[in-house]
């Protein structure tokens, strides 16, 4: 890569630039070298591509264009410049940058045919944005992108870009003065150039501009032959009801996204043949929203219609483009950070009106940041310009925002950094710094006189107003110079000041949080990020990497029918042929060493044991299950950790780029989400080269698509209870028939104890199928060598669980590993030792041996298989967190079974935990439930905890949270709504009566009535139970804690009052149940790192 940046340096140099050159001769001249490597006339010609020019938002616009078109589930290459960091950012595939390994390959490609070929051509080489536009074209041809969103360079007509013959649409985006040395130095000029990318029958938008550039842009679409329509404010399109919402800041960016939507619905009705429905507004813009009217939109309609253009009709936006609009991301545009008490402010405007709108954010956001600042706050700007720009104009802009201090430097970032990297023509440093002092001083000539400022208008608050004489200006060397200068030793990251740099003003010395802006140059956007920390980059660059594999997941939870949706005949039959698509023929997975595990309840309880038996026992283990609560990457676990990032896209990508490759010849179609993971998980194991597998059927075991296993080493069956009646079957025979369709002919398999009618069931299958089960004995009739045998799980239904994973292990071992065990000698009777009432051990034999099926026998348990049960963990289940006076219990109990688990273990707990605290004790219910389970069913068995209040949330952190990152089929947030407004009515409907209930009174214990031989119940009076509905998961938190855990807010006006009891309360002990989305999106707001 060393030698490529080299090279492309010689470049910057070679050459005169396109500019320089007799425009007659450009583009011929761009065309001839485009030759030469491959891309004639022909080739360009069919190339599907989106061609946009403009004066600032082009880099926006087709940022919008790239999101929308993948989440479309089209296949990007997106050509920009420049860079911010890398010279791989300007050529991206699917929102990624070429990694290092393709970019020196098609370089090379490029460079060698332009090399060899160079001697006939008076040794000329392509300038370096020619060079690169070549580059990206022969990139995106290569790699078969299904559109190319392709940025122009400066101007229209005689950029290199515009070889391209035949674009399938155009767009020209805010015009304004730049580059007026080669555009012209009147709007009319530079409107020409823009509208120069025209081709004739070809479509074409522009935003509002204007009314002498329109007019301009109309006459140029007219002589080419192009048809060229203006664009309608994005708040004109039907948005299916949802909010308006941009992922990039700023109100300039809503008329980008207006053109990005008109350029995506003309690209896929020419390329794709598809419709969109058109929004009827007969003209009248009036239908808008008085609110929302932040363009200007009848002057703009009128500007267009006076001189004869045509208005863009507005859409019904489907989903792929509401969730492409809302969730791009283009790095340095309108974006903060903060690092401890410095938050930076960076936006690359370098044009006058992207100043403006740089100036406009920066007022609103950084004075609404000072408002939560308990203290005083300074102002400092970093800046510089490039090129011929009005550096002073956009100062004077600036200006308005009253900085304390004022700092320029050239573009590089600190001494030992070449700026040649950043790929622009570099003045020499003395050079840049003469500069940056005469722009000082006409600064500082603006500033002369005493001003007095108001820095916040706000409602609430009244405005902080200051007195300043001047500004403090400084000049230093380097980027990290003036950020050492501008933060003022309040950023840890960063040195202190040293003795010959500049004193920084007075006002950042002493405050307590300093807002520093910087903008000017992308360049020193670019150097700024680099500067305060690199790994944000590399953070930025891994995460959208994470990012477009997310979104290529959340595109198979749509783009094929449900697992269950097929006809059962043949759901296996057609999860093999997926699998072998991916190259997981029965030959390849026959070479992993499987534990397989069905059951309705505690199949993952029992997989983490396992997980944690071999681990202690040596080996490397690969762990599959569902779902995960914060992160994807939890489904698929080498010995206890998730993938990390890197690894999961690699994996990811060699999965779905087969799945990809083949899907033409099996009706283009591509597994549904949960098969794709499996697939996943069954490849990410064979690559990782682990010794055992431990995989978690998903629904049901004979359909479900982990089933293509045809020879596990052995097979576990869980606790069985009533769910997903409407797949399985509505009864427990059924229900059984279905799990125990996992085992396989001549395989052991065990199962835990079960119902009569289920045991029969179980024992039937095995025996059709050729399997040979066996029914786990209490964990109690291990021998741990006189150890009580502790489990790392909360509650005594674990401890079945832990006996059916110590019997799976043991197995397993003799099997893989050929290792004996010593078996504990019963004589049929199980132990009296360590008896609990909660196993029923010599009923459960009783039920098994009267119908014929084996008592598995009991071990001495290895020193491995004592602390791997002792040290278990699986997040979700059963745990705790205390953040000062709230103590929240979390468990992801969704069947009756596990919730009056959930329930036992609550009271006990929580009754424990109340008789240590001094004073009063509420308790408060958050709960949710997903699918056809009996959400009311679940409520009446938790009833009996008595609790003072229950909120209802749909699974949606917060309002910048996608309900999608969790990956199941979210309904749209009214619908949870309405469901949970019908729960709510019908729990207070059981909760009408006056119920006597006793608190507990800490200073009078002896009086409390028990519930358990240890535990004393948390007892209250209450008349009903106080119930709401909230939008968010954090909202539900915030209600239910009433301002007693300082890491969240306090309850807001607009909220739903909590409790009398909660509010008056010493402490809250909140449970959270029902759903395991639930608990991972309140793991994710109180401890993210639990996960």
């Amino acid at each position: 890569m060393e030698e490529v940046v080299k090279k492309l340096k010689n470049l910057q140099f070679m050459g005169t630039d396109t500019y320089d050159e007799d425009p007659a001769v450009v583009v011929p001249n761009s065309k001839l070298f485009a030759q030469r490597v491959g891309l004639t006339p022909d080739v360009l010609s069919g190339l599907p591509i989106i061609h946009v020019s403009g004066t600032k938002g082009k880099g926006s616009v087709l940022a919008f264009c790239e999101s929308i078109l993948r989440e479309h589930g089209l296949k990007t290459g997106f050509s920009s410049s420049p860079h911010l960091i890398n010279v791989r950012e300007r050529i991206r595939i699917s929102g990624v940058p070429l990694d290092k390994e393709k970019f020196v390959k098609y370089f090379s490609e490029v460079y060698n045919k332009l090399d060899a070929s160079k001697a006939d051509y008076d040794n000329i080489m392509p300038t370096y944005f020619r060079f690169l536009t070549y580059m990206a074209l022969h990139v995106f041809l290569k790699e078969k992108v299904d559109v190319i969103l392709l940025e122009v360079g400066i101007g229209g007509e005689y950029d290199c870009t515009n070889i391209i013959p035949n674009p399938t649409v155009v767009g020209i985006t805010s015009l304004g003065m730049d580059h007026q040395n080669c555009l012209g130095e009147t709007m009319d000029k530079i409107a020409w150039h823009k509208a120069g990318i025209f081709k004739p029958n070809r479509p074409a938008y522009t935003v509002p501009q204007p009314k002498e550039a329109l007019k301009v842009i109309l006459e140029r679409a007219n002589e080419i032959g192009s048809i060229v329509q203006c664009v309608p404010p994005i708040q004109s399109n039907d948005f299916n009801g949802e909010p308006i919402k941009v992922g990039l800041a700023g109100d300039h960016q809503k008329i980008n996204a207006s053109l990005a939507v008109q350029l995506c619905k003309t690209f896929l009705e020419i390329r794709r043949d598809e419709k969109f429905a058109v929004v009827a507004t007969n003209g009248n813009t009036s239908l808008i929203k008085q609110s929302e009217r932040t363009e200007t939109t009848d002057e703009t309609t009128a500007h267009a219609q006076e001189i004869g253009m045509s208005i863009a009709e507005p859409i019904v936006l489907p989903d792929s483009f509401i969730a492409g609009l809302r969730d791009c991301y283009w790095a340095g545009r309108s974006q903060l950070f903060s690092n401890d008490r410095v938050t930076y402010y960076i936006d690359g405007a370098h044009t006058t009106r992207s100043i403006k709108a740089c100036r406009k954010w920066f007022l609103e956001v950084a004075e609404r940041d000072s408002l939560r600042v308990d203290g005083n706050v300074a102002r400092i700007l970093i800046y510089n310009s490039t090129g011929d720009r009005d550096a002073l104009g956009f100062l004077k802009i600036l200006r308005e925002c009253d900085f304390d201090g004022v700092v320029f430097c050239p573009n590089i970032v600190r001494n030992d950094v070449d700026p040649a990297d950043l790929c622009l023509k570099f003045q020499p440093e003395d050079s840049c710094l003469d500069r940056h002092y005469q722009l000082q001083q006409d600064f500082e000539a603006l500033d002369e006189e005493t001003r007095s400022v108001q820095r916040v208008n706000n409602n609430d608050v009244p405005p902080v107003t200051r007195t300043t004489t001047r500004t403090k200006c400084a000049v230093v060397p380097s980027i990290t110079d003036a950020l050492r200068w501008a933060a003022c030793n309040k950023d840890s990251n960063l040195s202190s000041p040293r003795i010959e740099d500049p004193t920084p003003p007075d006002a950042a010395m002493s405050a307590d949080h300093i807002e520093v802006l910087v903008t000017g140059s992308i360049y020193l956007v670019g150097g700024v990020i680099q500067a305060l920390n690199p790994g944000l980059i590399k953070y930025i660059r891994s995460e959208m990497d994470f990012q477009e594999v997310k979104k290529q997941l959340k595109l198979l939870q749509t783009n094929s029918t449900n697992d269950h949706d097929d006809d059962t005949s043949v759901m296996v039959s057609k999860s093999k042929v997926f699998a072998e698509q991916a190259g997981l023929t029965e030959d390849v997975l026959s070479e992993l060493s499987i534990i397989h595990v069905s059951g309705t309840k505690g199949k993952g309880s029992v997989l983490a044991f396992c997980e944690s038996i071999l681990r202690t026992h040596g080996l490397k283990t690969g762990f599959y299950s569902s779902p995960h609560m914060v992160d994807v990457r939890e489904r698929i676990r080498i010995n206890g950790i998730p993938l990390d990032e890197d690894k999961f896209v690699t994996y990811f990508s060699e999965v779905f780029d087969k799945l990809d490759a083949s899907k033409a010849n099996f009706s283009n179609t591509m597994p549904a989400y949960f098969r794709f993971m499996t697939y996943m998980a069954f490849h990410v194991f064979l690559k990782e080269k682990v010794d055992v597998v431990l995989l978690e059927v998903g629904i049901g075991g004979v359909y479900d698509c982990t089933n293509i296993i045809q020879n596990p080493t052995v097979v576990g069956i869980t606790s069985l209870g009533m769910d997903h009646q409407n797949f399985l079957g509505d009864t427990i025979d059924k229900i059984a028939w279905a799990k125990a369709g996992i085992c396989k002919p001549n395989r052991p398999a065990f199962t835990v104890p079960q119902p009569e009618d289920a045991l029969k069931v179980i024992l039937d299958r095995a025996n059709e199928i050729g399997s040979l089960i066996k029914c786990v004995p209490p964990i109690r009739d291990n021998d741990s060598n006189g150890k009580h045998i502790e489990v790392g799980l909360a509650g005594d239904h674990q401890r079945i669980n832990a006996s059916l994973a110590v019997q799976l292990c043991k197995t397993f071992l003799e099997i893989q590993r050929h290792e004996t065990f010593a078996v504990v000698e019963t004589k049929g009777k199980t132990s009296p030792v360590q008896s609990g009432p909660t196993e029923k051990a010599d009923e459960t034999a009783m039920q098994a041996q009267e119908i014929g099926m084996s008592i598995a026998e009991p071990i001495v348990l290895p020193d491995s298989f004592i602390a791997g049960l002792r040290d278990s963990f699986l997040a979700g289940r059963s745990q705790s967190i205390r953040n000062d006076r709230v103590t929240y219990y979390i468990d992801g109990a969704h069947t009756i079974r596990s919730m009056e688990a959930c329930r036992k273990w609550f009271l006990e707990m929580s009754g424990r935990e109340a008789y240590r605290v001094n004073g009063n004790v509420a308790r408060i219910l958050i709960f949710n439930s997903t699918g056809d389970r009996d959400a009311l069913g679940f409520l009446k068995i938790l009833r009996e905890c008595h609790f003072d209040g229950v909120v209802f949330c749909p699974n949606i952190i917060s309002t910048d949270h996608d309900p999608l990152e969790l990956c199941y089929k979210f309904q749209p947030e009214d619908s949870c709504l309405d469901r949970y407004h019908q729960l709510k009515q019908e729990f207070e409907a059981l909760d009408v009566e006056a119920r006597p209930v006793q608190k507990v009174n800490s200073n009078d214990p002896t009086t409390v009535p028990l519930l358990s031989d240890h535990v004393p119940p948390v007892i209250g009076s209450a008349i009903r139970t106080k119930c709401a509905i909230v939008p968010y998961i954090t909202d539900a938190l915030r209600w239910a804690t009433c301002g007693k855990d300082s890491n969240l807010s306090s309850p807001r006006v607009e909220d739903p009052t909590p409790p009398d009891a909660a509010m008056s309360a010493d402490h809250i002990e909140v449970l959270v149940t029902g759903s395991l989305y639930l608990v991972g999106g309140v793991i994710q707001v109180l401890q993210p790192e639990l996960i």
